[in-house]
């Protein structure tokens, strides 16, 4: 038999593996709940299993010195791929705590379906979104590379057309003018001023 232990802290982002569908009896799944059971004697441990359809039932779930112990059987294994399992404790005084949601993976059986023909369905159907979720990121990408690209040219024509000029203060405090060819001005010094005109 496969055991798979887990503590309260461990369980947020873990992937539980459940076996393989159609398995009966031949994993087990424990869960460290002793820190909860100290901290209000009384409680008791229930957990919700929720199916990679989005079915939800609870889980048969026996605590035994303090570990909550989950056996896979066969109403466990009937749909093979990604599912979820909470932990959750009831206290005496009405209160209860509820763990995060635990990443849970059956392997579909060889021979097995889901129901459509297709035993690899639910890996077969999440690969599917990641490629076309993939595939849409490229292809926004691309259009901003498209459209950076159209200003370039257009600020390349503009340029071109209407004329550009450019004023840097160089590492060596000089002020220098870039411009293109089309654009001219003429430089002149009224009441001790620099005065710059365009060029008819």
């Amino acid at each position: 038999m496969n055991v798979y232990r887990y503590t309260l802290t461990e369980l947020p982002g873990a992937m539980i593996p459940l076996g393989k569908q159609g398995e009966d009896g031949r994993t087990r799944i424990e869960v460290d709940v002793s820190p909860w059971l100290a901290e209000h004697p009384g409680a008791t441990i229930a957990l919700t299993v929720t199916m990679s359809n989005g079915d939800q039932y609870a889980g048969a779930v026996e605590v035994v010195d303090g570990v909550a112990v989950w056996k896979i059987t066969e109403s466990d294994t009937i749909l093979a791929g990604y599912g979820w399992a909470e932990w959750r404790m009831d206290c005496p005084s009405g209160d209860t705590y509820i763990t995060r949601k635990a990443r849970t993976h059956l392997y579909p059986q060889a021979g097995a379906t889901n129901g459509n023909g297709n035993p690899f369905a639910p890996i077969a159907a999440q690969v599917q979104e990641a490629a076309r979720q993939a595939k849409e990121a490229a292809g926004q990408a691309q259009e901003s590379e498209q459209a950076a690209a159209a200003s370039a040219e257009l600020a390349k024509q503009a340029a071109a057309n209407g004329g550009y000029i450019q004023f840097e203060i160089g590492d060596d405090g000089r002020l220098y003018m870039y411009r293109t060819e089309n654009v001219t001005f003429v430089f002149e010094i009224e009441e001790g001023r620099l005065m710059m005109y365009e060029q008819a």
